[in-house]
């Protein structure tokens, strides 16, 4: 939630340190899809392009994951990995598309959000 709302660098801090309290938790990934989130709304891509790579290996179905990992590969000139990765995500949610994301994602009303659906459409999801 603080990521959503512009406040990444306490966002970060938060995420750190829960990678840092629960390093052989069985949710691990959410920690790490949290921080790559965080880091995405810092503007630090390499920093979520790592935390989304941490969190794909260990869970490569979590769709939270791979909207972050699309938007960062977008940012980073990484097209043809961002629209692979964009193809995974519809994959494992054919309906998926930006407008739905933006209705009910909490992120949805914010810049980062907003950031996130039009770097998903970049890369081949629907907008509707």
């Amino acid at each position: 939630a603080l990521s959503y709302k512009g406040y990444a660098k306490e966002a970060i801090c938060f995420a750190k340190k829960a990678i840092a309290l629960s390093p052989f938790d069985p949710q691990l990934s959410l920690f790490h899809t949290c921080a790559a989130g965080a880091y995405y709304a810092g503007g630090d891509c390499d920093g979520a392009k790592y935390h989304a790579n941490c969190a794909y290996k260990l869970n490569p179905v979590h769709t939270s994951n791979l909207r972050i990992l699309v938007a960062t590969q977008i940012d980073l000139g990484e097209m043809a990995k961002a629209r692979s990765s964009a193809r995974e995500l519809l994959f494992i949610d054919p309906g998926f598309t930006t407008g739905s994301y933006l209705r009910q994602s909490p992120s949805g009303s914010y810049k980062t959000g907003q950031q996130i659906a039009d770097r998903l459409e970049q890369a081949g999801i629907p907008a509707v």
